[in-house]
């Protein structure tokens, strides 16, 4: 019995390593294969797909009015009677309505292309038109703002890490920064602009100036041409008013010379039939005048 207990108590021990051998070695390749599992998960994570947002397309579209102008513009909607769009009317984008009695629908043209490239087109055109100090700043927040929608689309289409939106996050950069150096350039302008109107507004001052004296002489030699006159016109007065009275006085002359004429006539009438009368004559003569 004794012996019994003592083979019982070797066998323990030898089954109790070898069983915990084979367990460990069954917990190691366990975990070797779990390794290699978690391992091919996390590279099979890295290489799946992200599902990412596609880019839409949009249309464009032109034509004719009937009266000749062409317009051009993103097609919003359109239906039998009416056409709505987005244009470009100086530096903003607006949404016009044009009724189709008013188009000539053989000009019309479609164009399609993706919302990416549209954006990024119509900020290149709004950056071709600065520099030219008219409507910059609006022009300048257009272009940003459509590289901004046009890097939201890539963005959303490729993941932000893309180098397309890289390319999108430096032209908005570059454009920032031109649009300081505009900013500098604008001031420098301004205040050129300003001393240019104080210089023009100074010459203009002092040509007023010249002028006001000018007109003072004028005016003085005008006082003065008046003061002749009213002297002038108060001789002519004087002359007037002395010839009115050596008129009056010719008149008055006048009519007593008329008065004597008449009464030389009258006299005339009264004796040119009276008989006349002769001398008497010396003794020896005769009154007839004869001679003997």
């Amino acid at each position: 019995m004794a012996d019994t207990n003592k083979n019982c108590m070797r066998v323990k021990p030898a089954f109790g390593a070898s069983g915990l051998f084979f367990l460990l070695t069954v917990l190691l390749a366990n975990m070797a294969g779990g390794a290699e599992e978690i391992k091919k998960h996390i590279q099979d994570s890295n290489t799946l797909s992200v599902r990412r947002k596609p880019i839409e397309k949009v249309q464009l579209i032109s034509f004719n009015l009937t009266g000749g102008q062409r317009i051009n513009g993103k097609l919003v909607s359109e239906d039998p009677y009416q056409i709505e769009i987005n244009e470009i009317r100086g530096s903003r984008i607006v949404l016009s309505t044009y009724f189709k009695t008013g188009i000539d629908k053989n000009s019309i043209i479609y164009k399609t292309v993706s919302e990416l490239d549209y954006w990024r087109d119509t900020g290149k055109y709004f950056l071709q038109k600065v520099w030219d100090f008219q409507d910059d700043p609006d022009e300048y927040m257009q272009a940003i703002r459509c590289y901004q929608q046009a890097r939201t689309i890539a963005e959303e289409a490729v993941g932000a890490d893309h180098k397309l939106v890289t390319e999108l996050d430096e032209k908005i950069d570059e454009i920032e920064k031109d649009m300081e150096k505009w900013a500098g350039q604008a001031k420098t302008r301004a205040d050129l602009r300003k001393l240019e109107v104080l210089s023009t507004l100074d010459a203009r001052l002092q040509k007023i100036e010249e002028q006001i004296n000018a007109n003072s002489d004028d005016i003085t030699a005008i006082r003065q041409e008046l003061a002749n006159n009213n002297a002038a016109i108060g001789d002519y007065n004087d002359l007037r008013n002395k010839i009115t009275g050596d008129e009056l006085a010719i008149q008055l002359l006048q009519q007593r010379l008329l008065k004597f004429e008449t009464e030389l006539d009258d006299i005339w009438r009264g004796y040119r039939y009276q008989p006349r009368y002769y001398l008497p004559r010396g003794r020896g003569e005769s009154n007839s005048g004869s001679t003997p």
